[in-house]
């Protein structure tokens, strides 16, 4: 949910699994095809340049929009994702 450019951008991650704030970062697992699909609308905005909630609002969005992930799903990763962004700034 909350994209690896993003928080290394804000300092709080060099590496992927470099820090406690990358480890405990919210994941799905996505199908091959649905996972193509929100990379390309990842692509629609520039992850370094965005505050990290707003980071994370986007990602939820997107994966909100793709008929193949539960809502229910997103909205609980998205509670998980926020709280963990304010155990992290």
């Amino acid at each position: 949910m909350w994209q690896h450019a993003n928080l290394n951008e804000n300092g709080y991650a060099t590496t992927r699994l470099s820090t406690d704030a990358s480890k405990g970062n919210i994941v799905i697992a996505l199908p091959h095809d649905v996972h193509a699909d929100v990379n390309r609308a990842q692509r629609a905005f520039d992850a370094r340049t965005q505050s990290p909630l707003d980071n994370i609002i986007a990602n939820a969005k997107i994966l909100l929009d793709n008929p193949d992930v539960p809502d229910s799903k997103v909205i609980e990763m998205l509670k998980r994702a926020l709280e963990h962004m304010r155990n992290v700034i």
